[in-house]
This record gives C-alpha cells, sequence and structure tokens, in this order.
C-alpha cells in the first residue's frame, strides 16, 4: 500500500491562504529526504493533459534534464504516450498528453482510471482546461470537471500528491480562430483554481497549484496564440520544476513498493 509523507500544516494554511504554488519549499540543495540512488523504487510521475503537455515547447525534455541535473534520479515520467521526438534522446519521454483534450469531457468518459490502472502514479501533474475555454465551458464546469478527476485520482491511489496548474494564457486567436471571449474566461479559470484547489486538499493526498500563468505572456510565448514556443516551453519547465523539486525535497511523497 502507498505511503506518502506528510505536508505539515504550513502547506495547508498557505493553500487556503490561496497560495499559488507549493506551500514551503526547500532549496534544491536540500535533498536529505530523498532516497539514494538505487536504494528505493522510482516516484512514478503521471503527466496529465492536452497538446501543451504533449507535444509543444520541449518542456518536458528540459523538465527532465533539469531534475536530473539536481540529483532528483529516482523518477519515472508515466503515461501511455511517447514523443514527438523532436526534443532529443536522453529523457524519459513518456505523457498522457492529448490533443484535443478537455477536461470536462475526460471527466464524463471514465478514462482515467483505466489510465492510472495502466500506468499507476504516486504524483500526477495536470495541465487542463484550455481547449474546455476554446468550446465555449466556463470556469465553474471546469472545476466541477477537475474535482471528478481528483476524485478519480484518489480512487486509485488514496495518497496522490496533485500538481494542478493554472493554464497558460492563450490570445483572441488561438490557432488563428477567433475566440474574443477567451482571454477572459481563462483568467476567470486561473482565478479560481486556488480557492478550488483550497476545497480539495487534504493532508494524505495535497492538492498544490502550479501557476503556469505567471510571466507568461501568449503573444510572446507562444507561436499561435496556444501552443508554447521554445520560450514558454522553458517557462513551463521552470514552473514545474519549482513545484516537482519542492515535493521531492520535502519528501511528500514515498513511492509504493516494485
Amino acid at each position: 500500500m502507498r505511503r506518502f509523507g506528510r505536508f505539515s500544516a504550513i502547506l495547508s494554511t498557505l493553500l487556503a491562504l490561496l497560495t499559488a504554488s507549493v506551500g514551503y519549499v526547500l532549496q534544491p540543495d536540500d535533498r536529505s529526504a530523498l532516497p539514494a540512488d538505487g536504494d528505493a523504487p522510482d516516484v512514478r510521475i503521471f503527466l496529465l493533459g492536452d497538446s501543451i503537455t504533449g507535444s509543444t515547447g520541449c518542456w518536458r525534455a528540459r523538465l527532465w534534464h533539469e531534475l536530473q541535473d539536481a540529483d532528483y534520479t529516482n523518477i519515472d515520467f508515466v503515461g501511455k504516450r511517447s514523443g514527438p521526438d523532436a526534443c532529443g534522446d536522453g529523457f524519459d519521454n513518456d505523457h498522457a498528453g492529448f490533443s484535443g483534450s478537455r477536461a470536462t469531457r475526460l471527466a464524463a468518459s471514465q478514462r482515467l482510471p483505466e489510465w492510472l490502472d495502466g500506468d499507476p502514479a504516486d504524483v500526477v501533474m495536470m495541465h487542463l482546461g484550455s481547449n474546455d475555454i476554446r468550446h465555449d465551458r466556463d470556469a465553474d464546469e471546469i472545476l466541477a470537471a477537475y474535482s471528478v478527476l481528483v476524485d478519480q485520482m484518489r480512487q486509485h491511489n488514496p495518497d496522490i500528491v496533485i500538481l494542478v496548474a493554472q493554464p497558460i494564457p492563450m490570445t483572441d486567436t488561438p490557432m488563428g480562430k477567433d475566440c474574443a471571449s477567451c482571454p477572459d474566461r481563462l483568467d476567470r479559470l486561473v482565478e479560481g483554481i486556488p480557492f478550488w484547489a483550497a476545497a480539495q486538499n487534504t493532508i494524505a493526498s495535497p492538492v498544490i497549484v502550479v501557476d503556469q500563468a505567471d510571466g507568461f505572456d501568449a503573444e510572446v510565448d507562444t507561436y499561435d496564440g496556444l501552443h508554447s514556443n521554445e520560450a514558454g516551453g522553458a517557462k513551463i519547465a521552470d514552473h514545474w520544476y519549482t513545484a516537482l523539486s519542492g515535493v521531492l525535497s520535502r519528501d511528500a511523497v514515498t513511492p509504493a513498493d516494485a
């Protein structure tokens, strides 16, 4: 049975105060809680999202190398997809980023439990909602879908650690299609996520908000108003790194025995 380390009370308190990141993060060089290489099973990290996760900006490769270079080596990116191959070799290319994926559709489909059965996870990194916004879903609908997905993750693993991204911004012409209301509706989702996360957070299964919108300019950091370019991918990777290294450093997650 999976057992995770316990977050201190400060994390729950800060989440309740709408901290849009890890509540308290040790410096990357403080890794006393990490298992020595080869002494413990890998922490399995499930990367869940749409094409922003699956195919753009090479951020997954950058994140993998950042973690390896900082000696976070007992990790395993998991998901039923791999590729594309344009970002080079030498990194764990597994993920569950599906082009066009929507939080609302995924929650209704009951497919996530099947995916997690195939790729058991200790940590989920979720970046979803952009396609829901493009298809006229409002923030409340998307957050309700997030809640269903969190329930499904916890049914898979009651102690799962869940990192939820505030999605990167988009322009009013994402992928060249007019969507004048998209930026404002996405802003409302971004603003609502910390409130939602504070209500979902538990000691056993923390919900940690990762502000991917911070410092991200859709006019500069995307190539089509929606998908990250190289500069945008670097920002995405760096935000995930801050959150994930904080989780690993604090021993918030202890991997299940193989």
